[in-house]
């Protein structure tokens, strides 16, 4: 219903047809206004005329014969017979006495709906009689009802016949063109073609049509613009998907080098950490063999002694084989041989924990234990140069993580600190601090030296890849970038560090204890 009643015809309609209505409405009105008055004007003229003429015959009357013979006067106004204007018709004397009556005795001039003429009937200027004639509209009302019907009727044909030929003209001249316009926008719409609308008019609807062509035109070239874009968008994402793809190859073969060079660097002093373990455990084993070997000695002879023998024969076998210096030394190397052992066990866990693979998700770690393995791993760089303290708060959970790439970050700033206390050249035993806690919903390490310290120019450019103050051979300016690249991609935690030549230096590294959804698929493809 909506629809209809939005159509251009529907409109044309409903304004047309009022109009329409109110014009023939008006030209009905002037038009019976005007018929009114001239059928007035026709009846007062015929009205005139007959009182001339029947006027002229009641003085002929008058002349003849006075006074008039009744019967010629009443034959007079029966001559009135058969108008319809005149409604009554009278002869009075001069004494007011009706002489003669038309159509009947007793006939009124005056009365409603009535109008009356009288002229007088004279000899010279003798006035004789008076002849009054009445006339009314009623004859003119019927014949202007007729006349208004047939009007009417001729008007609502007229009417009807211009509003048919202006719908046809509407259909022909609007509606179709309009109608072939609107196939082709739908058209358009459920297919996508290239359609054309046709603009062969110089009308109105050429101009829209024209307008709907260049619409269609301008839209199919950015169709095309956008085609293009697309496909562009795609190959230049291809293309940086490959390069990213190639970027992280390189990051994670950084990552190794970075790996290889901070434990290469330890590796003389790893070595040397078992070496010396293993050392005397050889040598506490090599000791507890020959002394088991002089006690089983002892053992044979007395078991293999058939007379018996006495207590100062085996006295003097055991004071010879130096049996109590066995006795006593004996738990000494195998206490001695059992820390050498854990020793080589506590390296062994920890390069275990630092070489190993992290899996594709992150995983719960024990960041606390992470911290003491690479404390362990690094022993030997620092245990000459300075003092470590590790404080670690109790009750801290589990740190959702790649275990070993944060090894990686711990080990690498401990070497750094371990080396910028050696540069100091200071009088005593430098001081690492490392302090592991809970705040909130993140895992704070703070690791802390007094070495040579960082110039406060070149904080902004520690975290750049190969920016290195460090002489040849001691490093290739990898260490923190990727340490800041671990931190804040893969895990979206933050790094900072604080400096001066005085104070020494202060990592400051805080991580999420959990890592959001969202956050899982960017670090996994960090």
């Amino acid at each position: 219903m909506t629809r209809s009643i939005n159509s251009l015809l529907a409109k044309f309609l409903l304004i047309s047809i009022p109009i329409f209505l109110v014009v023939n409405s008006i030209g009905y009105s002037l038009y019976r206004e005007y018929r009114k008055d001239d059928l007035a004007s026709e009846t007062a003229a015929k009205v005139a005329v007959s009182m001339f003429h029947l006027g002229k015959q009641v003085r002929a009357e008058f002349e003849n014969q006075s006074p008039p013979n009744k019967v010629a006067i009443n034959q007079i106004l029966l001559t009135l017979r058969g108008g319809r204007n005149i409604e009554c018709a009278t002869i009075v004397d001069t004494n007011n006495t009706r002489i003669s009556s038309w159509p009947y005795p007793g006939c009124k001039t005056e009365g409603k709906g009535l109008r009356s003429s009288s002229i007088p009937i004279k000899r010279g200027k003798l006035l004789l009689a008076t002849l009054t004639f009445a006339h009314g509209d009623t004859w003119q009302t019927e014949t202007l009802n007729k006349e208004a019907i047939f009007i009417a009727i001729v008007l609502l044909a007229a009417g009807g016949c211009a509003f048919l030929s202006c719908l046809f003209g509407y259909a022909l001249v609007i509606g179709r063109p309009v109608h072939k316009l609107i196939k082709t926008m739908d058209a358009r719409r459920e297919t996508g073609d290239l359609v054309r609308a046709d603009d062969s008019s110089n009308d109105e609807l050429g101009k829209i049509a024209r307008a709907f062509n260049l619409l269609i035109e301008s839209e199919e070239i950015r169709v095309k613009e956008n085609r293009i874009m697309i496909q562009n968008f795609v190959k230049e994402n291809e293309e940086r998907t490959r390069a990213e793809s190639e970027l992280e190859k390189v990051h994670q073969k950084l990552r190794r080098s970075a790996k290889m060079e901070a434990v290469g660097s330890l590796a003389a002093g790893i070595a040397h950490e078992i070496n010396t373990p293993m050392q005397y455990i050889l040598d506490n084993l090599g000791f507890l063999q020959k002394g088991i070997d002089d006690v089983q000695g002892i053992f044979t002879k007395i078991t293999n002694s058939r007379s018996g023998m006495t207590a100062d024969e085996i006295k003097s076998m055991i004071d010879a084989g130096d049996m109590n210096f066995l006795a006593k030394e004996f738990p000494g190397a195998i206490e001695e041989s059992l820390r050498g052992a854990h020793s080589v066990a506590r390296i062994v866990n920890a390069m275990k924990s630092l070489s190993h693979p992290d899996g594709k998700d992150a995983a719960g770690a024990d960041v606390g234990q992470l911290i003491q393995n690479c404390v362990t791993m690094t022993s030997n760089a620092w245990k000459l140069v300075a003092n470590i303290s590790v404080e670690i708060s109790e009750g801290l959970p589990e740190l959702e993580c790649f275990a070993g790439e944060l090894n990686q970050v711990f080990l690498n700033i401990i070497i750094n600190a371990t080396h910028a206390i050696e540069e100091a050249n200071l009088k005593t035993r430098g001081n690492i601090t490392i302090v592991v806690r809970k705040i909130n919903e993140f895992i704070s390490v703070t690791i802390q030296d007094d070495g040579i310290g960082i110039p406060e120019d070149h904080l902004d450019q520690i975290f750049d890849m190969f920016y290195t103050t460090k002489s040849a051979g001691k490093g290739t300016g990898q260490g923190l970038a990727i340490c800041h690249s671990i931190i804040c991609q893969k895990h979206n935690g933050s790094i900072d560090v604080t400096s001066s030549p005085e104070d020494g230096t202060m990592f400051s590294i805080t991580l999420p204890i959990e890592i959001k959804p969202e956050q899982r698929v960017l670090a996994a493809t960090a």
